[in-house]
């Protein structure tokens, strides 16, 4: 699987020419349709999106919110002979990813171009942290400092190296600013953060890693019982709790960088109304480690915090990323056992993912299960599969490479399962592309690729003998010598055998019919793979012939990408 995936990429560097041109065309096609969709509406081109956002908790109906965030194309990527193939179209709420293969037969190539649609929100590349941070985490901080019980979690869903990290820290730190801006002075707030690594939870705000249990409520909710909840006074006090846990997560060379994130990282915000009291020791629902001058909760505190009523709290978990065989080939043993872990947990999310969705479109009063005690992951992410009270936002992060379009499809086929509105993955188009002998046909000018009309007659005899051995193996007789066979005569071409009659072929094969009408058909055949290819590469010509000329290349089409200018 490995080496199939390795051809594919190696593939996609070394036909980059023909298929940036079609992509070209083809981004060219979709931004006229979608201006002409567009024409006569408000907001023009340029607005961020054209229709109001579905925030969740305004309204009460949609518990879970996709949004997708394609991060930039980079230079070095360029350098390595990829190319961009995802396009993001923040105003139409719409991703187009092509996906740029190569034939079994090593030569044919096409490109398969799959449309999600009604997203709730897009964000390209051009997007900042601060738009995100309003169209995303904004109403959700919004929903839980309203609180009486409020519950809220945003997650970023992608693969190593999409940019979830660099999204979550900029999100989480502009929600500490807002969270304390909204909420009255009498609520105490904490923060929690823990890792998950495989089977176990790991507490990242004490000195030793201690393991942590994850416990479901009366109410259904899950809690890390025995992890630290430090007590934070305002947003520059929460960032550097988090930042701090944040530097002791587990983190390991991928081929994607020098620093990928092996573990998902949690924070949990709890908010707390009613009076506080202190007790010495004790470990009961809603104790918490008094903070120590850095703001980090010590090892082994003497007296415990505890607050009165949870009335809230808000969940931000930052996954690590998915990997293919590929990916992880030099691998140590321990960086493939983590590796495999990682993917055994995000596939019990993909689980929950498929069957939260046949949930919500099976009728009413059928029972679905869903299995969210298949790791700890789903565990801890079941407000978001079974709780009506809770409203979440998963944002689903991509990568625009050539190298991780089998990534990118995966994460938005997967992420479009969990939104409840009408996000929706389109059945692919498939597009012929052009490939190196092709391009050379169109700089000669030629209309198609040779036909069997126009073959020499050496090369309609080699043909016909070639297929008289074939046949004569298939039904020649025993006592039947196909050697004696006469064959087409020195004169015959190629327009003369097209006209032959059945009866001809069989006098050919010494007036053996089934033979003659097998060389017959095996000719006719051909005629039909000829037509099958002309019609293609007509198509291409087609599809090619005004490449270039006055398109709207957009933010994505990039023409310098590995040389090449159009």
């Amino acid at each position: 699987m490995g080496n199939a995936v390795s051809d594919k990429r190696k593939a996609r560097r070394e036909n980059q020419d023909p298929f940036v041109r079609v992509l070209k065309k083809l981004n060219a096609e979709a931004d006229a349709g979608a201006a002409a969709g567009a024409s006569g509406g408000a907001g023009g081109a340029g607005a961020r999106s054209a229709t109001p956002a579905r925030h969740v908790g305004v309204s009460g109906s949609s518990r879970t919110r996709v949004v997708v965030r394609k991060r930039p194309f980079f230079e070095h990527e360029a350098k390595r002979g990829e190319f961009d193939v995802v396009f993001a179209r923040p105003a139409q709420h719409s991703v187009t990813v092509h996906d740029c293969r190569i034939a079994s037969d090593m030569k044919s190539l096409y490109c398969d171009t799959r449309v999600f649609e009604r997203i709730s929100s897009v964000f390209d590349e051009t997007a900042t942290n601060v738009e995100v941070f309003e169209d995303v985490a904004a109403p959700l901080v919004e929903h839980v400092c309203r609180l009486g019980g409020a519950r809220g979690t945003l997650f970023a869903y992608g693969q190593t190296g999409s940019g979830k990290t660099y999204t979550m820290s900029s999100v989480t730190a502009q929600s500490a600013l807002m969270l304390f801006e909204r909420l009255p002075r009498d609520v105490a707030v904490t923060a929690t953060c823990f890792e998950i690594c495989g089977l176990k939870c790991y507490d990242l705000l004490q000195d030793e890693r201690r393991e942590v249990r994850l416990l479901e409520a009366a109410d259904g909710t899950v809690h890390p019982h025995l992890a630290a909840q430090v007590p934070v006074a305002d947003a520059d006090a929460l960032v550097d709790v988090v930042e701090h846990a944040g530097s002791l997560r587990a983190t390991d060379a991928t081929a994607v960088n020098d620093g990928s994130s092996r573990s998902h990282f949690v924070t949990r915000i709890e908010l707390w109304t009613g009076p506080t009291t202190e007790s010495k020791g004790g470990e009961a629902a809603g104790d918490v480690a008094p903070a120590a001058d850095d703001g980090v909760a010590p090892s082994a505190p003497s007296r415990m915090t505890t607050f009165g009523t949870l009335s809230g709290h808000l969940t931000f978990i930052d996954l690590a990323g998915s990997e293919r065989n590929i990916d992880s080939a030099k691998h140590n043993a321990e960086q493939r056992r983590t590796s495999a872990e990682i993917n055994m947990s995000l596939s019990a999310l993909k689980e929950c993912m498929r069957a939260k969705a046949e949930s919500e479109a099976a009728a009413a009063g059928a029972d679905v299960r869903i299995p969210t005690r298949a790791s700890k992951l789903t565990q801890m992410l079941r407000d978001v599969f079974v709780d009506r009270e809770s409203f979440a936002v998963v944002v689903a992060t991509v990568s625009p490479a050539t190298a991780d379009t089998e990534h990118t499809l995966n994460t938005l086929v997967h992420a479009t399962l969990m939104d409840d509105g009408e996000a929706a993955a389109l059945p692919a188009v498939r597009t012929p592309v052009p490939n190196k002998e092709d391009l050379l046909r169109m700089q000669r000018g030629e209309e198609a690729p040779a036909a069997f009309k126009t073959w020499s007659k050496g090369r309609v005899h080699d043909w016909f003998h070639k297929e008289q051995l074939r046949a004569a193996a298939a039904h020649a007789g025993d006592r039947e010598d196909s050697s004696k066979w006469p064959g087409v005569g020195a004169g015959v071409d190629a327009k003369q055998l097209l006209r032959w009659p059945v009866g001809r072929f069989a006098q050919a094969c010494g007036g053996n019919k089934a033979a003659g009408e097998a060389i017959m058909k095996r000719l006719r055949r051909l005629l039909d793979v000829e037509k099958k290819a002309a019609e293609e590469y007509r198509a291409k010509v087609r599809l090619l012939r005004n490449a270039g000329d006055g398109m709207n290349r957009g933010p994505s089409l990039r023409g310098e990408v590995g040389g090449v200018m159009w």
